[in-house]
């Protein structure tokens, strides 16, 4: 322990000792570790390593800009500017408007007159987003971290590309499954998917809503929406507050996987602690069935090990060679499969 905590001293005394005895001065270090004035302040210098990053420790890699030492200005990160051009990186920027040229902090990009762009470290030319209108492109205010849909005053856009979302009726009283007049917007494999609905939307929590004919569940950012075809919105129900696991018309789903089982009984069915659930029948790991196991027997031992009366299990799989009666932890907590079990860890 005094030996790691030797070595946390060492690195972060280093930082601190390289970074206040570096040469070079930083032009505006609030706003970017990358661009420095050289020495004799007569050039702009781009630091490909940043001085936050512990490869800065050993070496530099500066790359000298053509800019205007008086004129410079860092806009952002990677961004900066002089009297007569735009540099994202250590590049003039050959696609940009240099008049009008600003950074929208609040959003997070590039923008001018014309157009809103987004960053590509390929060439020395912008993406631009198409359609998008400088003026009005902000990103849409969601209570969440998952930050992809975007606006102007006509379009709605997900990850910067145009939908055909109404602008005057999309909702995001979910904010993983907005709609409009017209469609749900529901994500699956990381691109954005339509489904046309019929009669009134209800939003049942921010994971979940549905129609009259369907219901979609998604678990969360990143991940693909499930659709469901329901017959009874009266059987709806959730078995934990995270909204993971539910059952409507006698199945029962995981994040959104069915339990493909004919024993599942979702009327007993219960959370034991995630992932574990367990019904009359089974005991279940995430959406999969553990065949030969003892519900009423079952219990987790810790975030590694579970048991019943029959078996050992690790990540929802039987683990070979110990048997349930003498799988017991020791005094400081291990089980058998840990390094050391049974001994004095002031021992060691």
């Amino acid at each position: 322990m005094f030996f790691f905590r030797l070595i946390s001293f060492f690195i972060f005394s280093s930082v601190f000792l390289h970074t206040s005895c570096r040469k070079e001065t930083a032009v505006n270090g609030y706003k970017s570790s990358h661009y420095f004035y050289s020495v004799d302040r007569t050039k702009i210098l781009y630091d490909v390593i940043p001085s936050t990053s512990l490869e800065s420790l050993w070496r530099q890699q500066y790359v000298e800009i053509p800019a205007d030492v008086h004129s410079f200005k860092v806009l952002s990160t990677e961004f900066a500017e002089d009297k007569k051009h735009v540099f994202y990186t250590y590049k003039i920027l050959m696609n940009v408007d240099r008049q009008s040229f600003y950074w929208d902090s609040i959003n997070e990009l590039p923008k001018d007159r014309r157009h809103v762009y987004l960053p590509t470290t390929k060439t020395d030319r912008l993406e631009i987003i198409k359609y998008a209108d400088p003026k009005t492109y902000e990103r849409v205010k969601l209570p969440i971290a998952c930050q992809k849909w975007y606006k102007d005053k006509r379009h709605y856009f997900f990850k910067h590309e145009k939908t055909n979302a109404n602008v005057q009726s999309m909702k995001f009283d979910s904010p993983y499954l907005p709609y409009d007049s017209r469609y749900i917007f529901y994500e699956k494999d990381n691109d954005i998917y339509t489904l046309p609905y019929k009669g009134k939307i209800t939003v049942v929590n921010e994971k979940m809503i549905y129609d009259d004919r369907h219901m979609l569940y998604t678990s969360g950012c990143d991940s693909s929406a499930t659709i469901i075809d329901y017959k009874d919105i009266n059987t709806l129900r959730f078995y934990d507050n995270d909204y993971q696991a539910f059952s409507i018309d006698s199945a029962v789903y995981i994040m959104g996987q069915k339990i493909n089982d004919n024993n599942v009984d979702a009327a007993s069915f219960e959370i034991v602690q995630f992932p574990y659930y367990k019904d009359k029948n089974q005991v279940y790991y995430k959406d999969t069935p553990l065949y030969s196991s003892d519900p009423s027997s079952f219990v987790i031992l810790d975030e590694r090990y579970a048991k019943d009366k029959k078996h050992v299990y690790s990540k929802g799989k039987i683990l070979p060679g110990y048997t349930s009666e003498k799988f017991v932890a020791d005094q400081w907590g291990r089980y058998p499969p840990d390094f050391n079990y049974g001994k004095d860890p002031s021992e060691n």
